[in-house]
């Protein structure tokens, strides 16, 4: 049996395995959990909000993976004509809409 326990107390996120999972079982294991999470939120929904709340979920999965990515890998810069600014301002920009649609469907607390 391989298995991934992931803990989290004040912020503060330790991970450990039993088995000795390879990195490719690894990421199966936590994709796979992650899909089974977010099809649970989506089963969940009110029907009338389902197609909303898919985008959010995507989009909101988008955003995680690519943040993991920057942090793993900072260097890989794929658009250099961009200044961290200007990223910056996107991404807060981009939060706000994410935020705000995710009350209107319910994601959120008001």
């Amino acid at each position: 049996m391989k298995q991934i326990k992931i803990v989290e107390n004040y912020g503060k996120v330790k991970t450990s395995t039993k088995g000795t999972p390879s990195f490719d079982d690894a990421m199966l294991l936590l994709f796979t959990s992650a899909l089974g999470m977010m099809n649970q939120v989506l089963n969940d929904t009110p029907l009338d909000k389902k197609e909303d709340m898919k985008h959010y979920l995507y989009d909101s999965f988008n955003e995680a993976a690519s943040a993991t990515l920057v942090m793993f890998a900072p260097d890989n810069e794929l658009r250099p004509d961009i200044t961290v600014e200007a990223l910056r301002d996107l991404e807060d920009k981009k939060m706000s809409e994410y935020i705000e649609k995710a009350k209107k469907i319910g994601a959120l607390d008001a």
